[in-house]
């Protein structure tokens, strides 16, 4: 089942209980963040890390997308990230 869409207060009540800061204005929300928020409404989630999957990661992230489940890739470097969702 899956759960009703939530409002952006939802989503701020929900990672109130995870920030250590401040959260409006946002820098942005972190993987971990994100994690939190989804599995605080009923997804199950899992992590995973290209460093630490190397070459299985790009065949389990093709098993994830080919079996429609919905996943939210996390791109970061040194100074920036992005989330994205890939379906």
């Amino acid at each position: 089942m899956v759960p009703p869409p939530l409002l952006p207060s939802e989503i701020h009540n929900i990672l109130s209980q995870f920030s250590f800061e401040r959260q409006i204005p946002s820098k942005g929300l972190r993987a971990a963040q994100i994690s939190y928020a989804l599995k605080k409404i009923g997804f199950g989630v899992r992590i995973y890390s290209k460093n630490a999957f190397d070459v299985e990661f790009e065949t389990n992230l093709r098993i994830y997308i080919e079996s429609g489940i919905p996943i939210v890739g996390v791109i970061q470097n040194t100074s920036v990230g992005h989330a994205l969702n890939i379906i």
